[in-house]
């Protein structure tokens, strides 16, 4: 039997969030045993059904879950609304490339984009009364493609 509450950092697999103010979050624990989950608030048990959880934890063994939590994965646990019901979801912490790759795929789309354009206005002259606008949209979107790639989250 595996048991996860809340504010055990050593696992690092938990993560609540919208759970409705009925629910008591100190009391509140995640059970994964004979390869299911359920939510234990207080005395009370709820199994988390099959439906509600992503594909890859149905069914999942304990030591297929120490595996992804090894990884850096996690679990997002929610209450729905208006029911007993929990929803269970795997997510993955991404990090980002660094500056040196936010710079890489900033001019690896401007050039990209250039080329593209040029190419058009050759294929099709018409456009040449188009092209600085179309140019300032590529500068633009591969600034905004450089910031993106260079986000590193923090720990």
């Amino acid at each position: 039997m595996l048991q996860i509450k809340k504010g055990i950092v050593a696992l690092s697999i938990l993560l609540l969030s919208n759970l409705s103010h009925a629910v008591n979050t100190n009391q509140l624990a995640l059970i994964h045993e004979n390869n299911e989950f359920r939510v234990k608030n207080g005395t009370e048990s709820h199994p988390i059904q099959r439906c509600y959880m992503d594909k890859e934890l149905r069914g999942i063994s304990t030591e297929q879950l120490a595996k992804y939590a090894t990884a850096g994965a996690y679990l997002k646990l929610n209450k729905m609304e208006n029911s007993d019901d929990y929803t269970l979801r795997l997510g993955g912490r991404l990090n980002g490339g660094g500056p040196i790759m936010g710079l890489v795929a900033n001019w690896t789309i401007k050039v990209g984009g250039y080329i593209g354009v040029t190419a058009l206005c050759i294929v099709h002259p018409a456009h040449w009364v188009e092209a600085p606008h179309m140019y300032s949209t590529v500068s633009a979107a591969s600034e905004a493609v450089g910031a993106v790639a260079s986000i590193t989250p923090g720990p």
